[in-house]
């Protein structure tokens, strides 16, 4: 009986790296072992919509804006392969994303990179008056709204992708939607957060804070993010600005 068991797993691993060999030789694609395949750190900046996320060169600068993306201008990228395969593994298995297991197509599954840290609370403030209720220093957080998408829910309910998964992938219905006010995002909310690397519009799926109501005392503000990890750690950014409402 050990033995036949002993063959049977044999066989299917023998079966899986061959559809894995096929699949690479004949331009397929490959086997995907994790469903994120890159992690991405570094120290954070709010940059405004459309803009390249590059460095100081587009920093905001008393500009009018109706939002900003968070994004980091020279993120450190871990992926699942390389010399950094021991933070990305630790990462992976901190998030229980050990056992996607698909082989698929090129193409198939657009590159999802997402944040290392995983975050716990988020705090916007203004150096300046914004109006009677929000002096300056305090939170700013019933003017903002937040929208972040997390791919959490999809790896924890373990990576059902319905009948036409190819469809599934591309339109990136692996990813939750979450629009709330700074303070009434959870723990929850903050886990396994998507980053684009090349979209900084206001439709992209990386983390966008919009005002919902413009300052009525100073008009330039320069505000500050605080964004604390699970570990504690606090990630800022801050940029000067003019905010207004879309």
């Amino acid at each position: 009986m050990k033995r036949i068991k002993y063959l049977g797993v044999l066989l299917s691993i023998v079966t899986l790296c061959v559809a894995c060999e096929k699949s690479e030789k004949d331009g397929l694609g490959g086997f995907h072992k994790n469903f994120v395949e890159l992690y991405v750190d570094g120290q954070i900046m709010l940059t405004e919509f459309q803009n390249e996320c590059s460095g100081d060169a587009h920093r905001l600068s008393k500009k009018q804006i109706a939002g900003f993306v968070i994004c980091i201008p020279s993120p450190k990228m871990y992926f699942f392969y390389g010399p950094d395969i021991e933070k990305f593994n630790r990462w992976a298995a901190r998030n229980n994303d050990i056992d996607f297991n698909q082989v698929l197509a090129n193409g198939a599954l657009p590159m999802v990179a997402t944040f290392a840290d995983n975050f716990s609370k988020m705090v916007v403030t203004s150096n300046a008056d914004w109006d009677e209720a929000h002096p300056a220093g305090t939170s700013l957080d019933d003017v903002l709204q937040v929208r972040i998408n997390s791919s959490s829910d999809f790896v924890h309910d373990g990576y059902d992708m319905g009948e036409y998964k190819y469809e599934f992938l591309q339109n990136y219905d692996y990813l939750k939607t979450i629009e709330k006010r700074p303070s009434e995002l959870t723990a929850a909310d903050m886990k396994m957060v998507y980053y684009s690397l090349t979209d900084f519009s206001s439709q992209t799926k990386s983390p966008v804070i919009v005002f919902t109501s413009a300052p009525t005392l100073e008009k330039e503000h320069t505000l500050t993010l605080r964004w604390t990890t699970v570990e504690g750690d606090v990630k800022t950014a801050s940029v000067t600005c003019t905010p207004e409402v879309d």
